[in-house]
């Protein structure tokens, strides 16, 4: 990205989904020594941290992992660039290279493990609720004085 706008200051997700994308968002990514997977889901944290991602598409090129993130807004996209570029996903492996690109618009067809538009549909961890029934009830100690340890004082 070559020009400044203002951060944006809202949650990701729903930034993505309510602002316009603006030109020149676009990061190159490839990740070198990648010994462990890297999925959508581990990318989309990595980078939101920096701003709205909007997009991310992977694929495999020459046997490197590569892919393209897309910010809402060019600043978002200036300091993840500044931030992750060389900085490994896993301690000692997986190194990010990043590049910016002249690049307008990632075109995602359709959602799936290597690509997906983060403007129609939230992260996979984002979509999980978790389930009430699966939390323990624990019934309250009758007697406090009986534990071991436990200080009753009033």
């Amino acid at each position: 990205c070559r020009s400044e706008q203002h951060a944006v200051s809202s949650s990701a997700l729903s930034t993505a989904q309510m602002l316009p994308l603006q030109e020149g968002c676009i990061l190159h990514l490839i990740i070198e020594r990648a010994i462990y997977s890297v999925t959508l889901d581990t990318l989309y944290q990595i980078f939101s941290r920096f701003g709205p991602v909007a997009k991310i598409v992977t694929f495999n090129k020459n046997s490197e992992f590569q892919g393209f993130v897309q910010y809402v807004d060019q600043l978002s996209a200036m300091a993840a660039l500044n931030s992750l570029n060389n900085q490994n996903v896993y301690s000692g492996c997986c190194t990010l290279r990043l590049s910016d690109t002249k690049m307008k618009d990632l075109d995602v067809k359709s959602n799936s493990d290597k690509a997906r538009d983060y403007t129609k549909e939230p992260p996979q961890y984002m979509r999980s609720t978790p389930r009430l029934d699966n939390i323990p009830i624990f019934s309250p100690i009758q007697n406090p004085a009986a534990i071991q340890g436990c200080n009753t004082r009033p």
